[in-house]
């Protein structure tokens, strides 16, 4: 998880998501990782992420944190640390509680309010993972469903 520095708010309008997705898609290609799951809410970001190797997931954030930092306060003329201290990684081993981190991210911003009843929150791979690619804007050539997941599906007859 990544933080506003004192809850700074990290998005106001939909190219600054937009910009952060631009960002992630680049570092995953650079860094290998893989994601299976992101909600992007206005004062943080969930990422569920595989990286390739024990390196790859502190230069993916690196990347992404540091650059759109850069972006942002320049767009705004701003200076100064975006984002609160280091990230907040937790190790997820087996499937069952990939499955579960899932859950949790793709649920955030529905938890927030930021989806009305019975819709997507549109900035996380909830509607990617309810086969409604379209209710999401998080662009499905970055995602990697997990392997609980790909399970899930049934093969046509």
């Amino acid at each position: 998880m990544l933080r506003g520095n004192n809850r700074r708010r990290l998005f106001a309008r939909a190219g600054d998501y937009l910009t952060f997705i631009a960002l992630m898609r680049r570092a995953l290609t650079l860094t290998g990782c893989r994601l299976h799951a992101v909600a992007l809410l206005s004062n943080h970001v969930h990422l569920l992420i595989t990286p390739a190797k024990e390196v790859a997931l502190p230069r993916f954030v690196k990347y992404v944190a540091q650059r759109y930092a850069q972006i942002r306060n320049h767009r705004r003329g701003a200076t100064g640390k975006l984002f609160e201290q280091r990230y907040l990684c937790v190790v997820v081993r087996e499937p069952m509680q990939l499955a579960i981190a899932t859950a949790y991210v793709d649920l955030n911003g529905r938890r927030a309010g930021l989806a009305p009843k019975g819709t997507y929150y549109r900035w996380s791979t909830h509607a990617l993972h309810a086969g409604q690619v379209g209710a999401a804007r998080i662009p499905p050539r970055i995602w990697t469903p997990g392997e609980w997941y790909q399970a899930l599906v049934i093969p046509p007859l």
